[in-house]
C-alpha cells in the first residue's frame, strides 16, 4: 500500500492529535463494511478465542472510571468485550493498561489491543508489561497471530500489541478479495497516514545510536557537499559567485550552485533520505534564475537521462517547488574517488540543463528564502571544521 496519501499530507500537516483522526477513520471503515470488521475480529479472536463473532464498535466510550477507551467492542448483551487503542507516539495515560484491564468484563473473554508504530513495539510492550507488573497483575504469555505480540493477565483478559501496517494488511487484504474497492481506498489512505506518522516521529534513542560513528559520518557527508561543489565550479560547469552555503534546521545541509542561468544545490538531506531511503545526498533543481514555473521545462531537457534510468526525479514536499535528484555515494573507495563520483553524476544534468552560461548576478527576485548572499566569489563558504 503506498504511503503517500491525502489524508496522511493533510494530518501531518493541521492535526493536532492524530490519534483521534485514525481512531475515527478506523471506527468508520469498520462501521461501512462487514468484510473489514470479520478480517478485524478473526484477529482478535486469534489472540482472545471467546470472544463473540459479532462485535458492534463504538469510538470514545466514556466509563464510570473516567476512562475513554479509542474504540470499543460491545457483544450483543451490551457488555464491553474489547477494547482498541491507537497509538502513534504519544504517552501512555496514567490509566493505561491497568484501568482499562480492570473495566473489562471479568469472567469472560476480553481483550485490550494496543495498535502503534512497528519502530514503537520495542519500547511500548516492556512499559506495558513493566506497569501491570506494578499494579500486581500477573501475565503469561500468551498464542497470538504471526505480527501479534500478546499476554494472558491473571483476570482472563489478554492483552496485546499490533502494528498498523499488520493490521491495516489484513484488512485490506479481505477488502481487495471481496472487491470492496471503496473501502479498500479508505484503508490505504488510513494506511498512509500511519505511515506519515511512523516516519515523521520521534524514535526512542537506542545506545548504538549514540556511538561516535554517527556524526563522524555526518561530518563527512557534510564535507562531500562541500568539495564536491568546489570541484564542480574548478570544472566549469557550475558556479556559485554571490552563494554560498546555508542550512534548514533539522532537514539539510545545502551549497547553492548554478548551472548556467538554473539555481541548484547539492544537498546533504535529511528529510528526502528518511522519507526515500535512497541516498543522503541529492541534486535539487531550483529553476531557470531560481523561479520554479519553469521546473517542467527543466525536466523535459532531462528526459533522456531520466527514460533510460540514469537518473530518477522525485519532488520534494511539501510546496513541490524543487526537483530532487539522489546522487549514489560509492562504498569502500577513498574520499577523492567518491568525491570525483558524484561530481560525475551532476556533469550529465548541468549539460543538458545549461542554457546560456554562468550569470555575473542573482536574477530579480533571488534565490530560495536561505540562500544568504555574500560578496565572496567562487566557492560556497566551506563549512567549519
Amino acid at each position: 500500500m503506498d504511503g503517500g496519501t491525502l489524508l496522511g499530507h493533510l494530518v501531518g500537516s493541521f492535526a493536532a492529535h492524530p490519534e483521534n483522526v485514525a481512531t475515527q477513520s478506523l471506527a468508520f471503515i469498520l462501521q461501512k463494511s462487514a468484510t473489514a470488521r470479520r478480517a478485524l475480529e478473526r484477529l482478535l479472536q486469534g489472540c482472545c478465542p471467546g470472544l463473540p463473532d459479532e462485535v458492534r464498535y463504538r469510538s470514545q466510550a466514556w466509563g464510570e472510571d473516567q476512562t475513554v477507551p479509542d474504540l470499543v467492542g460491545f457483544d450483543d448483551a451490551g457488555e464491553e468485550r474489547v477494547f482498541i487503542e491507537a497509538k502513534f507516539w504519544a504517552g501512555l495515560t496514567e490509566k493505561q493498561p491497568v484501568v482499562y484491564i480492570k473495566r473489562l468484563t471479568a469472567g469472560k473473554p476480553g481483550l485490550l489491543l494496543f495498535v502503534a508504530p512497528e519502530r514503537r513495539q520495542p519500547t511500548l510492550w516492556p512499559e506495558l508489561i513493566r506497569r501491570c507488573a506494578a499494579a500486581q497483575l500477573v501475565l503469561t504469555e500468551s498464542a497470538a497471530p504471526l505480527g501479534v505480540t500478546a499476554a494472558r493477565v491473571s483476570n482472563g483478559t489478554v492483552l496485546a500489541l499490533v502494528s498498523w501496517r499488520a493490521l491495516l494488511a489484513r484488512v485490506n487484504d479481505d477488502l481487495v478479495s471481496a472487491n470492496e474497492g471503496d473501502a479498500a481506498a479508505d484503508v490505504r489512505q488510513l494506511h498512509g497516514l500511519c505511515e506519515r506518522m511512523d516516519t515523521d516521529a520521534f524514535l526512542p534513542l537506542r545506545s548504538e545510536d549514540l556511538s561516535p560513528g554517527i556524526p563522524r559520518l555526518v561530518i563527512q557527508l557534510t564535507q562531500l557537499v562541500f568539495d564536491a561543489s568546489r570541484r564542480a565550479i574548478e570544472e566549469g560547469f557550475a558556479d556559485a559567485k554571490r552563494l554560498k552555503a546555508s542550512s534548514v534546521f533539522g532537514e539539510c545541509y545545502v551549497a547553492y550552485l548554478r548551472f548556467g542561468d538554473v539555481g541548484v544545490s547539492l544537498r546533504l538531506d535529511f528529510s528526502m533520505w528518511a522519507s526515500q531511503e535512497e541516498s543522503p545526498l541529492w541534486l535539487g533543481i531550483h529553476g531557470t534564475e531560481w523561479r520554479p514555473e519553469t521546473l517542467h521545462g527543466i525536466r523535459a531537457k532531462l528526459a533522456d537521462l531520466e527514460g533510460s534510468g540514469a537518473i530518477r526525479i522525485l519532488t520534494r514536499e511539501p510546496g513541490g517547488e524543487l526537483l530532487c535528484v539522489p546522487l549514489t555515494v560509492p562504498l569502500g573507495i577513498e574520499k577523492e574517488q567518491a568525491i570525483q563520483a558524484i561530481v560525475a553524476q551532476m556533469r550529465p544534468i548541468a549539460e543538458r540543463v545549461r542554457q546560456s552560461g554562468p550569470t555575473t548576478q542573482v536574477a530579480e527576485g533571488g534565490p530560495p528564502a536561505d540562500v544568504e548572499p555574500t560578496e565572496e566569489r567562487g566557492a560556497p563558504e566551506r563549512p567549519e571544521e
